[in-house]
């Protein structure tokens, strides 16, 4: 999924790519632009849509703890969201991905009003639901 960005004065594709955390050189691919690309002020690109996750390559000396402490998230969210297992070791330039919104993994015979309470969120924007469990929601 993708959607458009306009240009804001003094902006640069790097300064763009690092701002909306895009990898640079796959922004210039999807917008076909070579190296010293100049962009105007108003003009218009294409970038992907945030999808609520941000690509993490991890270091050396990273573990699934120190990530999810780091990243102000919960270890179970961390482990389920990258298809590991508790406990499962990570290993240097491996990619995982971070939600950067709040993120809430269901429980067996979780109702969206049970969750919508715990998260604070009006009841009155949801039907009930029945959940399965391990579902993720990203809000």
């Amino acid at each position: 999924m993708y959607q458009i960005y306009q240009v804001l004065s003094n902006e640069t594709i790097d300064t763009i790519a690092k701002k909306l955390n895009i990898d640079l050189e796959e922004l210039k691919r999807i917008n076909g632009m070579g190296e010293n690309v100049v962009l105007k002020e108003g003009s218009y690109i294409i970038i992907p849509k945030n999808n609520g996750y941000k690509k993490y390559i991890v270091k050396k000396g990273d573990n699934l703890y120190s990530i999810a402490r780091n990243n102000n998230i919960d270890y179970d969210v961390l482990v389920k969201l990258n298809g590991l297992k508790e406990g499962e070791y990570i290993y240097p330039n491996q990619e995982i991905i971070i939600p950067i919104n709040n993120t809430y993994i269901t429980k067996e015979q979780d109702k969206i009003k049970d969750i919508l309470n715990k998260l604070n969120i009006s009841i009155e924007q949801i039907e009930e639901l029945y959940l399965e469990p391990d579902q993720i929601i990203t809000y």
